[in-house]
């Protein structure tokens, strides 16, 4: 964080002149406009808010911060009276966590355990500079408007320990955890990007070709379930950015059109937690696969084969191992003398079964099979084999005429030419 000089100034200063809501969506144009009607109170610190909301929850009696629920815009209610709310600032120069006392709630101001919100001199605890104030009429300390004036609401419920303050309000009808509420350790991380809008920051990187290429971290893109980096396209209707680059899902990318100016763009959902190199390199890799994909139309290849090295030889055919192995192998000793070899006898020709080798020489000429004997047949089998007449088959000639219309049919016709009927 920056040095904060003014922070302890107890000097009272308007909060608008240190910094002014982004935009219509900012949260701290709802901040501003309660700060504007009733009084509240403040507490302030150099520290990120990941300190100083545990600082403010130890000092507070009877009122715990992680019990609180959400009720939209990054405002949270208090679980032990409905008319009180507070909001979670951080910025460049310190944190603050803005207490807003409503109905019921003012008139008890000053009785415990409200009374703890009064400005306190000096630190509340030690080892953390933090301090207390009060705001009447956007009016308070020179330090703490200087960090509520610089700084963004933050997300409770990404700080460890207030997880459950992303649940909305009892019965308040509110929606709860808001998408556009930037988590504060990712705000610091992109505190290098150029801020684009509310919960938009962008910086550009440059493919292969040396051409630059915006990659933005963004809140609420759709599809997404938290903070996401995008690379905007070009203008195009969301089933041409699907059709183009719906392919880049299998590389972990979703695709979609910005709400607004119809930009179709890719995008893939971050955990908020990266570290600076960590956002950059994938946003690298992001204009790399983009860039691949509208060339190749196929994912970026992500490793490259091993070398082999110089030493490897390809392995040895079967035969040579076959080889290798039995020269290695040893006939099992015994005491009997090793017998003498033997001479090596031809097995006598043997007849073929065949009446003539298919090789015969033509100059000898083959001789004629004698007829095998056969049995004698039965008595009466002649005379019954005499007896038995096959049938002769009948010839089928083809039809000349339409059996319906007469008209001379062609030869081998199913149907007739002149009548269609099936002959």
């Amino acid at each position: 964080m920056a040095a904060n000089t003014s922070f302890d100034n107890e000097t009272p200063r308007r909060i608008r002149d240190f910094g002014i809501p982004y935009g219509v969506e900012d949260p701290k144009t709802k901040l501003y406009r309660f700060l504007d009607q009733t009084e509240g109170g403040v507490f302030y610190s150099t520290a990120p808010i990941e300190r100083v909301l545990d600082a403010v929850n130890a000092h507070l009696q009877g009122l715990d911060l992680s019990r609180s629920r959400h009720v939209g815009g990054g405002m949270m209610r208090m679980a032990e009276d409905g008319d009180l709310f507070w909001m979670p600032l951080d910025g460049p120069v310190g944190s603050a966590v803005v207490f807003i006392p409503v109905g019921d709630a003012i008139d008890k101001h000053d009785a415990e355990p409200y009374r703890q919100l009064l400005p306190v001199p000096g630190a509340l605890q030690a080892g953390l500079p933090l301090r207390g104030g009060v705001i009447r009429g956007m009016l308070t300390q020179a330090g703490a408007a200087d960090i509520i004036g610089k700084g963004d609401v933050c997300a409770a419920w990404a700080v460890p320990g207030y997880e459950l303050t992303a649940e909305p309000y009892g019965g308040s009808g509110e929606r709860g955890q808001d998408s556009l509420v930037m988590p504060a350790s990712l705000r610091r991380t992109v505190a290098g990007w150029r801020r684009e809008m509310y919960s938009a920051y962008a910086k550009d990187f440059h493919d292969h070709e040396g051409n630059a290429c915006t990659v933005a971290v963004m809140m609420a893109v759709e599809d997404a379930s938290g903070p996401s980096l995008v690379m905007p396209l070009s203008r195009m209707s969301r089933r041409k950015v699907r059709s183009r680059f719906g392919g880049m899902s299998v590389m972990g990318y979703g695709t979609t059109v910005l709400d607004g100016d119809g930009t179709g763009c890719v995008f893939r959902t971050i955990t908020g937690s990266e570290t600076a190199a960590q956002l950059d390199e994938l946003a690298q890799c992001m204009v790399d696969d983009a860039t691949y994909w509208v060339e190749h139309h196929a994912p970026r290849p992500r490793t490259t084969p091993a070398a082999q090295p110089a030493t490897a030889q390809p392995p040895a055919p079967a035969f040579q191992q076959f080889r290798q192995t039995a020269a290695t192998m040893q006939a099992p000793a015994t005491n009997a003398p090793a017998p003498a070899p033997t001479a090596y006898a031809a097995p006598a020709p043997q007849p073929s079964p065949m009446p003539f080798p298919p090789y015969a020489s033509p100059a000898v000429p083959p001789q004629p099979i004698p007829p095998a004997a056969s049995a004698p047949p039965a008595p009466g089998a002649q005379a019954a084999a005499a007896q038995a007449v096959t049938p002769a088959a009948t010839p089928v000639f083809p039809k000349r005429f339409c059996t319906e219309c007469g008209a001379k049919l062609p030869p081998n016709a199913r149907f007739c030419g002149k009548c269609g009927t099936r002959v």
